[in-house]
């Protein structure tokens, strides 16, 4: 098909105007296509990598907080076991009341523990603290629980 019988009231210069718009049409089709296409990539790539990081940096902190509850519990341990409270394997009540404080006192420091137990060998609740909101609460010897079942 040629342009003279498509536009047949303009002049040359017309149709050279006509045939230039048209062939610099191409390009920015092209590009307004493309460059959406690539933002989007782009803006999904940077998403990926930002939650990438966080989700290491999530990892990082969890395996920190892993790390101090083993250290917490390691701790409590060495001192109930310093302190010869179990060597009979039971405790008496004022071996109890001195665990009972030392954990208290821990559970005030550590506000994410909502208990802290000791158990026997057997799983029998020697000492137990439970937090209720901001309230401690030693449980008393009546209410402690077997948990060998776990």
């Amino acid at each position: 098909m040629r342009l003279d019988k498509l536009l047949p009231f303009l002049g040359i210069r017309g149709k050279l105007l006509v045939a230039f718009v048209a062939l610099s049409l191409g390009p920015v089709v092209l590009l307004g296509s493309y460059l959406p296409l690539a933002a989007t990539r782009a803006l999904m790539e940077t998403n990926a990598d930002h939650l990438r990081l966080q989700l290491l940096s999530n990892v990082g902190h969890i395996e920190s907080y892993v790390a101090a509850l083993d250290a917490s519990a390691r701790m409590l341990a060495r001192w109930v076991a310093e302190e010869d409270l179990l060597d009979t394997g039971t405790i008496d009540a004022a071996g109890r009341e001195r665990i009972g404080r030392l954990f208290y006192h821990f559970a005030e420091m550590r506000p994410d523990y909502y208990q802290i137990r000791l158990l026997s060998a057997l799983g029998i609740e020697q000492v137990r603290i439970n937090r209720h909101g901001e309230a401690l609460e030693v449980v008393p010897v009546a209410a402690l629980q077997d948990k060998s079942d776990r």
